[in-house]
């Protein structure tokens, strides 16, 4: 027997190591996602865009690499496997951070080139790191598949260390830079791959060579990690825009939500929140940008005693609201505490932040709307919107929560019997009489349903003439004992009137309000040709690369590897379809309480995967479930509670709006921890069953778990957007009652 051979036999005589392995090994590429996508968004992508193909590459990744395992199982050894998994993530940090320096890795928002650089240059980086997960992976499972112990153990592990993978990038960003948590999974991985050292110390030669790329690839990583830092700050570039995406910023910093760059420009400091220019603050004696554009609606409101003002970014307002309309009290809420800690630490620039009665805090806007109690008489959404959001027509953002009916009912409830509600927003393709902008209609709409007085509701487009095809702002006013229109039309003369235009109105009313349940504000007539290309380019590569692989292992092997049931295949898929739907829709929806997509999908994540976890390890320890034996009760139970998941998630989405990030954090923990427990349960039932097949049937058999799950990913961006967020969950549902009746076809009795 060789020395490789005994490096993948002899850790079976532990109980220990290999669900160690598998533990440490997820963790380190979840760790390794999170971070690095936190990273590539704040440079110069998209969120919503970025991450779905982030996590469709990966995913994709596993899968070919689990069935490279099916179809070559005494060929793939840990031993060479674990030392090229650290070199492969650090190669990939500096790839990806070459290919963006030198312009290579597009980002021309809506252009073809954006499309194939993310298909041939970006997928295969984020994919290739995640081959090597899903080989380490699928060899452990193929190691463990006599004893269902060590199987379901493992696949705890699996899941427990990525919930912890999940977690640590957003818990250590209060302790450490994302340079250093970015480190963490490479450290890990370093750590696996001596960790064959134990076993086989033939490969010395193999594993000091990967040494010695890692060491190099991983120093020049931290060299240039300023270029990632202070630079690529103005990297969102448009359609007929030649700009350089990079340049450099005086100085930097991480919030809990954005990547916050600051950088002096004349006499104001300008704000760049994840690449984007979004605000500015302003100093005491300078006049600011556009000053008649941004202000005009303070004139307009005369004397104001209080005013909020709802994403105060740098501040402008808060001087509006004082010089012009004389308000003794402003409270001025902004999402990330970076900027309120800059904004309210700059006292030489900015003194009337610091003035009596000026309140400037950290929140999110829509919790504050609808868990204060304070009335005002002028409510301003100071330009919550980017042009990122708007260009990648966001559905991740929690922007979309902020524009919903049942947000302006909050802003309504909080106003004066005079008050005043003001709202500044970007809009996609700019109104104009011809062609009006879709989200121009909807916040028109949204506005109008939420005080029930349309006639009350003016709407301005300051659209450029000359930019009308692109991104532009509109105004919406709302007054409650009555706008003087003949007053505010002088103060906007300029702009044009919207609601005053009978086509408008009538467009207005044929456009579906945007509710809680559907607040997709930002998604246009249709879907972008460049989103559904991508998503159609996803499946497309999980037919071609996990579906020939399948048909492959079947052809070879036969009916052995589905233990002679080809309803392996529904069982499985919908195992990985129906939960990642459910996952990433519950990310989505939890936005509205965490502020931030990357917060919210940390929480969800974590919290279902700890509670599959928990179930996969007690059907593993103990010594005879009745769950193994007799499931049919226990996934019925399942399909029942998810009946009523989506008004679950509503309560738990309007309980959480009152309480602290921390709080909200740990409500969901507690809430959701029994739905993970329970989703835990048809995976691991149909796993063990697998097992006493065959090893391939194993390993099969979760490939076809992560094939589905790609197809949830993509359901989960398709779905909601065209039919909304209840029908989303009626297939989820769907996909369950589906595993409950195969069930019943292929598990048997365990012996």
């Amino acid at each position: 027997m060789n020395n490789t051979s005994q490096v993948d036999r002899s850790p079976l005589q532990s109980s220990f190591f290999l669900p160690l392995c598998a533990f440490c090994l997820t963790l380190s590429f979840l760790c390794y996602q999170l971070n690095f996508l936190r990273i590539l968004t704040a440079v110069r992508m998209a969120f919503g865009m970025t991450s779905s193909f982030f996590f469709s590459a990966a995913i994709l990744g596993l899968g070919v690499g689990s069935m490279v395992v099916v179809l070559n199982k005494d060929r793939i050894k840990l031993a060479l496997v674990l030392p090229l998994i650290p070199v492969a993530m650090v190669v990939s940090y500096v790839v990806v951070y070459l290919l963006l320096r030198h312009e290579i890795l597009l980002y021309q928002i809506g252009t073809w080139q954006h499309f194939v650089s993310y298909s041939f240059l970006f997928m295969p980086l984020i994919s290739t790191p995640f081959i090597l997960a899903g080989l380490g992976l699928a060899k452990l499972f193929t190691l463990a598949s006599g004893s269902r112990k060590m199987l379901l153990s493992i696949r705890a592990a699996d899941l427990l260390g990525a919930a912890i993978g999940g977690l640590l990038p957003i818990i250590l960003l209060d302790v450490m830079s994302p340079l250093y948590i970015s480190l963490i999974p490479l450290v890990l991985g370093a750590l696996l791959a001596l960790s064959v050292l134990r076993f086989n110390k033939k490969h010395l030669t193999y594993l000091l060579v990967c040494g010695v790329v890692f060491v190099v690839f991983t120093g020049f990583y931290l060299l240039t990690w300023n270029d990632f830092n202070t630079g690529f700050i103005s990297a969102i570039t448009f359609i007929g825009q030649s700009d350089s995406a990079f340049e450099r910023a005086d100085l930097a910093g991480w919030s809990p939500y954005h990547r916050i760059n600051y950088r002096k420009e004349g006499a104001n400091i300008h704000l760049y929140y994840n690449s984007a220019p979004i605000t500015y603050i302003l100093k005491y004696d300078q006049t600011p940008p556009a000053i008649e554009e941004v202000s005009w609606p303070f004139r307009y409101a005369g004397q104001r005693d209080s005013t909020l003002i709802i994403g105060a970014g740098g501040g402008k307002e808060v001087r509006f609201a004082q010089e012009i309309t004389g308000s003794s009290k402003v409270k001025a809420v902004e999402l990330d505490p970076v900027v309120v800690e800059l904004v309210t630490s700059v006292k030489d620039h900015a003194p009337y932040i610091h003035n009596p009665g000026v309140s400037f805090v950290q929140g999110e806007g829509r919790h504050y709307l609808s868990s204060g109690k304070e009335t005002y008489d002028h409510i301003v959404y100071a330009l919550i919107d980017s042009p990122s959001t708007i260009s990648a027509q966001s559905m991740f953002k929690p922007e979309n929560y902020i524009y919903t009916v049942e947000s302006f009912k909050d802003a309504y409830n909080r106003l004066n019997d005079n008050g005043l509600l003001t709202v500044y927003s970007l809009v996609t393709y700019p109104a104009h009489s011809d062609d009006f902008s879709e989200m121009a209609l909807k916040l028109y709409r949204n506005l109008s349903e939420a005080t029930g007085d349309p006639d009350n509701v003016a709407i301005y487009d300051f659209s450029d003439p000359d930019n009308r095809r692109r991104i532009g702002s509109v105004f919406l006013m709302y007054q409650k004992d009555g706008l003087d229109m003949d007053r505010l039309d002088r103060y906007a003369a300029r702009a044009g009137k919207l609601s005053d235009i009978p086509e408008f109105r009538q467009k207005a009313q044929l456009v579906t309000p945007n509710y809680d349940k559907n607040p997709f504000i930002y998604i246009d007539r249709k879907m972008p040709i460049v989103l559904i290309s991508f998503l159609a380019e996803i499946l497309l590569f999980a037919i071609l690369i996990i579906g020939s692989l399948v048909f492959v292992a079947y052809k070879r092997f036969g009916p052995k590897l589905i233990a002679g049931s080809p309803i392996v295949f529904v069982y499985f898929f919908f195992t990985g379809f129906g939960f990642m739907l459910l996952e990433v829709v519950l990310i989505h929806k939890l936005v509205v309480s965490f502020g931030a997509p990357h917060l919210s999908s940390s929480v969800v994540i974590s919290t279902l995967l700890i509670g599959m976890g928990i179930t996969s390890l007690y059907l593993g320890l103990k010594k005879r479930s009745s769950i193994l034996v007799k499931p049919t009760r226990v996934f019925a139970l399942l399909t029942g509670v998810l009946i009523f998941l989506p008004y679950y998630i509503d309560l738990l989405n309007s309980f959480l709006l009152y309480y602290t990030l921390g709080i909200r954090t740990i409500i969901t923990v507690a809430m959701l921890l029994p739905l993970g427990l329970l989703l835990g349960l048809p995976f691991p039932i149909g796993f063990n069953f697998m097992r006493k097949r065959s090893p391939e049937g194993v390993v099969l058999a979760y490939a076809i778990d992560i094939f589905g799950s790609v197809f949830g990913i993509v359901g989960a961006l398709i779905i909601p957007m065209i039919l909304g967020y209840p029908v989303v969950f009626g297939i989820i549902f769907v996909s369950y009652v589906i595993i409950l009746l195969t069930q019943r076809s292929f598990l048997k009795v365990e012996g």
